[in-house]
């Protein structure tokens, strides 16, 4: 029963959500620990009186007082099993008034296995939200291998709000990872590395505070005529924004060595590297800039600002 209601809660914190973080005020997550049995302790921050009001197995519950005589509910539960671990640590205030409601609260969930999956779930609105990261920030990672084939996904999503509890920004990250994805073809598999990533960066309102431009180049050496090149294939080109526009980068990077070669009698030369890039501004109606190329996995003319340090491959 206590398994099930854990997992109730991971999904709702999920459903909510439209680096190391800390913690709000009063104190920073994760200063908790637990025994051999189970139990666990909380210790009472510096500058604090607290007292506590609950703890069992697996549960802790203390009240913070501060020198101002602000109060904060401290509540922390753990599950453990065979499969994984789900904990979760909130602090609400006790003398909240209508208008400075909000939350400051971590959840982190880990499985093992062939399954592997690692979230973390943070929320600081409200009184919580003092402006230093996110409001609301999810960071998941997931691993899996199938038969030899192994895949690996990595989610970041970001909200900025302000005092008022308004969305005003945010940034949003996902990448995939595919490793010799092509035995599931037969007669092509890599005779060297076989390696697929994707990656897509979004950013809007507060994460995107300035106008630019980014420029990609038309593909070289004949690339727009192969590869299933001619009407929609990438032309390469130019993309602006105004300060707050929605932005996105896409940025697809390949080896397969020794998959080409065996492709169309040759046809592709033999190269194994492969890399398709593209530019959108997602507030207006304008095309996106798009190239690809032979020969190379590197990003190609990445911008930082306001999509962040360059994929690696």
């Amino acid at each position: 029963m206590k398994s099930s209601c854990f997992r109730l809660i991971y999904l709702i914190s999920l459903a909510v959500l439209p680096a190391a973080i800390s913690a709000a005020p009063p104190t920073a997550f994760n200063q908790w620990s637990n025994n051999a049995n189970g139990q666990l302790f909380a210790p009472c921050p510096a500058n604090f009186s607290c007292q506590v009001s609950a703890t069992g197995v697996g549960m802790y519950q203390q009240v913070l007082t501060d020198a101002n005589g602000r109060s904060y509910v401290q509540l922390v539960v753990q599950d453990n099993d065979v499969n994984g671990n789900i904990s979760m640590e909130t602090f609400t205030q006790l003398n909240n008034a209508p208008s400075d409601n909000g939350i400051s609260a971590r959840q982190n969930v880990t499985t093992s296995g062939n399954e592997a999956l690692n979230s973390t779930v943070i929320l600081n609105t409200g009184w919580a939200n003092d402006g230093s990261g996110p409001a609301i920030h999810i960071d998941q990672r997931f691993t899996t291998t199938y038969s030899g084939i192994s895949y690996n996904d990595h989610f970041i999503h970001q909200i900025d709000r302000d005092d008022k509890g308004n969305d005003t920004g945010f940034y949003q990250q996902i990448r995939q990872e595919v490793e010799n994805s092509n035995q599931f073809s037969a007669g092509t598999v890599a005779s060297g590395q076989d390696r697929q990533v994707f990656e897509s960066r979004r950013a809007a309102g507060t994460r995107n505070p300035d106008s630019g431009s980014a420029n990609l180049p038309a593909p070289a050496g004949g690339m727009g005529g192969m590869m299933g090149g001619g009407a929609g294939a990438p032309t390469g080109g130019t993309v602006s924004w105004r300060p707050g526009e929605e932005v996105q980068a896409i940025w697809i990077g390949q080896i397969c060595q020794g998959c080409q070669t065996a492709m169309m009698g040759g046809m592709m030369g033999g190269s194994s590297n492969f890399v398709y890039q593209s530019y959108d501004n997602l507030s207006d109606s304008s095309a996106a800039a798009a190239t690809r190329a032979l020969g190379t996995t590197s990003p190609i003319n990445w911008l930082e600002q306001p999509f962040g340090p360059a994929p690696q491959f």
